[in-house]
């Protein structure tokens, strides 16, 4: 699997991050509290942590302001994968595509966390 894009929005400590990927190694740096770890931890629960779970709440800014969103598109062999979740919700999709610019839905809500 390799990551390509991230798409945050008032995740922890970041409130708009869009970040590209390059192949190989990406490294991440940064004075102390500016989002490093948030953006690491958006991409752990964009594939392993439901939407709906408790466990997101720490994440989900109190200020108000919209929704925890968080949407990671990675390559697995020769296709893509776009994962979007709404943390806080059950708002959650899956969809593939084969050249990374038309999409297809593979799973909805609940059904993601299967598929992933």
């Amino acid at each position: 699997m390799e990551l390509v894009s991230l798409d945050i929005e008032r995740f922890g400590r970041v409130g708009r991050a869009q970040i590209a990927f390059k192949p190989g190694l990406n490294v991440l740096h940064g004075a102390n509290e500016v989002g490093k770890s948030s953006i690491a931890r958006a991409i752990r629960f964009a594939l392993l942590l439901p939407s709906s779970s408790s466990a997101a709440e720490p994440w989900i800014p109190w200020s108000g302001g919209g929704e925890s969103t968080v949407t990671l598109v990675f390559r697995n062999g020769a296709d893509y994968y776009r994962v979007k979740k709404v943390f806080g919700t059950n708002t959650a999709s899956l969809e593939r595509s084969s050249d990374g610019t038309g999409w297809a839905s593979l799973a909805r809500s609940r059904e993601v966390e299967a598929r992933l």
